[in-house]
């Protein structure tokens, strides 16, 4: 399907929810590329957020400075918070730190 066609479908509404997520995406493409992608960008829970906030982690590439078992330190990070940023750390290339 040609992609004229397929906007041409689209309402405003849908148009408008297509530009913010293309927006969200290209941000976090740039500030990957940069290397920084701050947490407020990232789609994650409302939990896993304020863990983060509250251990003052602003940016997914903080998180690579740290291992599994510092991040389960953290106040209300169990294994969904730990699952839950180990797959937006893949998402984005990254990896907690390994344990040696």
């Amino acid at each position: 399907m040609n992609i004229d066609i397929l906007i041409s479908k689209l309402t405003i509404n849908e148009l408008n929810s297509l530009k913010e997520i293309i927006e969200k995406e290209l941000i976090i493409k740039i500030e990957k590329e940069k290397g920084i992608v701050k947490i407020k960008k990232v789609d994650m829970s409302n939990r896993l957020f304020c863990v983060l906030l509250n251990a003052n982690i602003s940016t997914l590439n903080q998180l690579t400075l740290i291992t599994e078992d510092e991040f389960k330190s953290f106040k209300n990070a169990g294994n969904r918070s730990l699952k839950e940023v180990n797959d937006l750390l893949l998402k984005h290339g990254m990896s907690f730190k390994i344990n040696k």
